[in-house]
């Protein structure tokens, strides 16, 4: 129903990094959706605060998908506070009122997309 069609991370600072996705509506949906980001460090010592329990940092927002026509391209932009360093980042698509999933029309059995080694040092 929603086509993940790319990305750009770009450091803005020694802090932050302004990070975007794009999507493009394949079906009409109903209801909105959360976008789950995971950014992984490749050095564990660049993780502070809940990261450093769980692992990764967490830069989960809600998309305003309902809104979304179908053949329509959107883009998910904002900022994130992200130390230098090489990051793995896994995203998705989810409702967290009900756990509901978007999966993957290329892999049914998977709901994540994997972007792999995005040098934001």
């Amino acid at each position: 129903r929603v086509e993940f069609i790319g990305y750009d991370f770009t450091r803005i600072s020694d802090e932050y990094v302004q990070i975007e996705f794009f999507f493009r509506a394949l079906q009409p949906l109903s209801q909105d959706y959360t976008i789950w980001v995971h950014a992984i460090p490749a050095n564990p010592s660049n993780l502070f605060g809940q990261a450093t329990r769980t692992g990764f940092f967490a830069l989960d927002h809600a998309l305003n998908t309902s809104a979304w026509q179908p053949g329509g391209i959107y883009r998910d932009s904002y900022r994130a506070v992200l130390p230098p360093d090489h990051y793995d980042f896994t995203l998705g698509l989810w409702r967290w009122q009900d756990g509901n999933r978007l999966w993957r029309s290329d892999n049914p059995e998977a709901h994540e997309i994997e972007i792999k080694q995005v040098d934001l040092q």
